[in-house]
């Protein structure tokens, strides 16, 4: 969903024309960003809660030379969703989010679509009994770990 479809959604649904829900958009997400911008948390109850965090400096790799890289120190924004999102209304499927990262399907040599999905989520199709089961590994992180 796109800031656009917000916009359009919310006129829709309030009655508001389109470039007065436009206006309200704009102005609640600069409300957010100014409160993150001075390391305030903005907390949305039952949504979820925005929080400005600090990354240490670090050092990182140049994927291609394999070079230490220094990677200053910066801010960031972290986003936990609330439990009413979570079980409301098929929010995120009703389940808690998983932790676990995305593995993909190995089955580039047959010419078949990657296919991306939880690792052990119960949702995910087993194959047919006649087929063997595909390969599984973690998705590479970079273009160096292809």
């Amino acid at each position: 969903m796109t800031k656009a479809d917000i916009v359009n959604r919310l006129a829709a649904q309030t009655g508001l024309s389109t470039p007065l829900a436009r206006l309200a958009v704009d102005r609640i997400l600069l409300l957010i960003e100014e409160s993150l911008t001075r390391g305030e948390n903005v907390e949305l109850r039952g949504f979820g809660v925005f929080k400005a965090t600090l990354r240490k400096q670090r050092i990182g790799r140049n994927p291609r030379t394999g070079e230490a890289v220094p990677i200053p120190a910066g801010r960031t924004v972290r986003f936990k969703p609330g439990s009413e999102m979570l079980r409301s209304r098929g929010g995120l499927g009703g389940e808690p989010l998983r932790e676990e990262p995305l593995e993909r399907t190995i089955a580039e040599e047959d010419g078949a679509d990657t296919n991306l999905r939880e690792s052990g989520s119960p949702a995910s199709p087993s194959p047919p009994a006649d087929e063997p089961e595909h390969r599984t590994e973690r998705r590479p992180r970079n273009a160096s770990d292809r």
